[in-house]
């Protein structure tokens, strides 16, 4: 314990030193990509499945579903329902990043059940909580109309990266001013890493007025 925060307060160092002069326009680490014809779905109320990769049985993988449905709401306007194993336990798996192996049966059902427009179907493919931290987060949203994908976007963020200590750094100055979300504890964070890892994603899904 007294190792990893050493290697912690190390790092912060770094850190640091290296966002001190930061400046410039805001970097954002995700991409994505969309089906042509997004913009004639309409979008309300949408679900967010258990994230794969997580242990659905601890109470941290409800914390980070919690954690990624409020970074989409909040830029999209959109309800989010976070469904846990339980609201599920009649359904079939999706096999999220399968490309376009999603079960149409099952995506409509589970849209029918809770009334939902679309379901958010992420994966984290990649995390370290020690410093430096890393994080590899997927999603797919997938109409609850048709069964397929409309769009998939994907992040990977590595704090020892210059370009992710810049996208922090912007991150943390655009949209707060408490110490608490300060860049370099949010490299060191494991909780506001990943909510940094979320904003990023959920920024590249836009809901235009079509999808009203």
């Amino acid at each position: 314990m007294k190792y990893s925060h050493a290697l912690a307060a190390a790092f912060l160092c770094v850190v640091s030193a290296a966002c001190t002069s930061t400046s410039g326009p805001r970097i954002n680490l995700a991409s994505a990509s969309v089906v042509a014809d997004f913009d004639s779905y309409t979008l309300r109320r949408v679900g967010l499945m258990p994230i794969s990769g997580l242990d659905p049985t601890l109470a941290e993988s409800r914390e980070m579903a919690t954690t990624l449905a409020a970074e989409f709401a909040a830029v999209t306007g959109l309800e989010v329902l976070v469904l846990s194993p339980t609201d599920l336990s009649e359904v079939k798996d999706l096999q999220p990043h399968n490309r376009g192996e999603f079960n149409m049966r099952t995506v409509i059902d589970v849209g029918k059940r809770h009334r939902l427009d679309g379901l958010l179907v992420a994966t984290l493919v990649e995390r370290n909580v020690y410093p430096p931290q890393r994080i590899g987060l997927q999603m797919d949203f997938v109409s609850t109309e048709t069964g397929m994908s409309l769009w998939f976007g994907n992040l990977a963020a590595d704090a020892s990266s210059r370009r992710t200590q810049q996208a922090v750094y912007g991150w943390t100055h655009s949209q707060f001013s408490d110490e608490h979300f300060d860049n370099g504890v949010v490299l060191i964070s494991p909780k506001r890493f990943f909510r940094f890892a979320c904003a990023q994603l959920v920024e590249r899904f836009k809901v235009s007025p079509g999808n009203r």
